[in-house]
């Protein structure tokens, strides 16, 4: 295993135990993650700065949403997912934020036909990222 799949699943894994026990991300390791992700892309990778900001998309998009929503759609999710584009490209990023958001949202939808939840509950997010995010892994 690539020592920077290792890390992302690590990252992964850790924020999907702190969303669904408290609702809420390791910030401090996530921003790490994502600036470590910078330095990688820019010397390892000789990224250009476009690429960079372009792989950052999805993240920024779930942070507007977030901010439309009026914190319906968390900070932590979207920062997560504007450091998992960093580390891994806008098409990988955007592949696993969309497997994510249709897994969560059969979820949401079976959780609601079967009175599992009721309509304004809040699910955690991160463990439907982690799924998409290894369903990218073997794709």
């Amino acid at each position: 295993m690539d020592w920077k799949i290792a890390i992302t699943l690590f990252l992964l894994l850790l924020n999907c135990w702190s969303d669904i026990k408290r609702r809420e991300i390791y910030l401090f390791l996530t921003i790490l993650y994502g600036l470590l992700g910078l330095v990688v892309q820019l010397v390892e990778a000789n990224s250009l700065y476009t690429e960079i900001l372009i792989s950052m998309i999805p993240g920024l998009f779930l942070l507007l949403t977030g901010k439309v929503s009026q914190g319906k759609v968390g900070y932590g999710d979207g920062i997560l997912v504007l450091a998992l584009g960093i580390w891994i490209g806008f098409f990988r990023c955007l592949m696993a934020l969309t497997a994510g958001l249709i897994l969560a949202a059969i979820w949401s939808a079976f959780s609601l036909i079967f009175k599992k939840c009721k309509k304004d509950d809040q699910i955690p997010f991160i463990p439907f990222l982690l799924f998409g995010y290894l369903v990218r892994l073997i794709l």
